[in-house]
């Protein structure tokens, strides 16, 4: 598993390298920005996570500090996870930071779009 967190500036090749990872097999989990920013601090202009959203089945561009926690839920009533057993706190909440995020209905691959496990209402 390669985690890469918090990874706002980087090369093209950088991301592509990731992206080029994750289709190969590797599990990659991103943080918030990741993908924003070229090597020269500058917003790109593709979707983010720049060249990494389709392949992700989501794409963001918005984002925002919490000023107040915003209340999340499963995406099931039993506010369980799908497939995963873990089950989502009745209290749990966002805090700090949020990313837009929006489905992709076709992944690069033609496989099933990104699964939501929990959301929240915007505030």
């Amino acid at each position: 598993m390669l985690v890469a967190a918090g990874f706002t500036i980087a090369t093209d090749a950088d991301l592509l390298w990731l992206r080029d990872y994750a289709r190969a097999g590797g599990h990659l989990v991103v943080g918030i920005r990741t993908g924003y920013e070229d090597e020269e601090a500058r917003a790109r202009l593709e979707p983010k996570p720049a060249f990494l959203a389709t392949d992700a089945g989501v794409e963001y561009d918005e984002f925002s500090n919490l000023r107040t926690p915003v209340p999340l839920r499963a995406a099931n009533a039993a506010g369980r996870i799908p497939g995963g057993g873990f089950h989502l706190p009745s209290d749990a909440a966002a805090t700090r930071w949020a990313d837009g995020l929006r489905l992709i209905a076709a992944p690069a691959d033609g496989g099933a779009p990104a699964r939501v496990l929990a959301t929240y209402d915007h505030p």
